[in-house]
């Protein structure tokens, strides 16, 4: 499933930034829980550094996001999937918090210590 989404996404330093409105981010917990792919509709942005979309797919262990060519990847077994995608819905409902930080480190329950860490903004 390919759907398409107002927003983008870069890398900086150790974490992706995944900005989008509230319609997007809801398209983008969907696909994660789905898998599938994801692409960005650009605003006239500057491109630099910008990531074209995100895929997502069956895997095994903990959750790992990682860069793939101009993509971001997103593997792991549903159930860390449907965590993971819980941050965005946790997002969604709050009215005046702009951003959340899903952030990896040794023990981190669901997400892989070799995954790359994500910022989501509502914009």
């Amino acid at each position: 499933m390919m759907t398409d989404i107002n927003g983008s996404a870069f890398l900086e330093s150790t974490a992706v930034i995944v900005s989008s409105t509230r319609d997007g981010l809801s398209k983008l917990a969907r696909a994660v829980c789905d898998t599938g792919s994801v692409s960005f509709a650009y605003d006239g942005a500057s491109e630099r550094d910008l990531l074209h979309g995100v895929d997502i797919d069956e895997g095994r262990g903990k959750l790992v996001v990682y860069l793939r060519n101009d993509r971001l990847l997103i593997l792991g077994p549903k159930k860390h999937r449907d965590l993971f995608a819980q941050n965005f819905e946790h997002l969604l409902d709050q009215e005046t918090v702009p951003s959340a930080h899903i952030e990896n480190h040794d023990g981190h329950f669901y997400l892989s210590e070799d995954s790359l860490s994500v910022i989501i903004q509502k914009i």
